[in-house]
């Protein structure tokens, strides 16, 4: 999942990516494993907080129209 990751976020900051981990198919211990191993760029939010900073994006890309 990291690899895919890196190799699929947008090369322009602030890039936004949407991964999930659910819950009835993986265990929380490995979630909180792959937190602590994402390169020191990424950040793992909620989808609310992911919502919130896509609107906030400096080029707009939240904007509603």
């Amino acid at each position: 999942m990291l690899a895919e990751t890196g190799t699929n976020t947008p090369a322009k900051r602030p890039s936004f990516i949407g991964a999930m981990v659910t819950s009835w198919t993986s265990i929380l211990a490995w979630a909180a494993d792959l937190a602590t191993r994402m390169a020191p760029d990424y950040e793992g939010v909620s989808a609310a907080d992911l919502a919130a900073l896509y609107h906030q994006a400096p080029d707009g890309r939240g904007a509603s129209p």
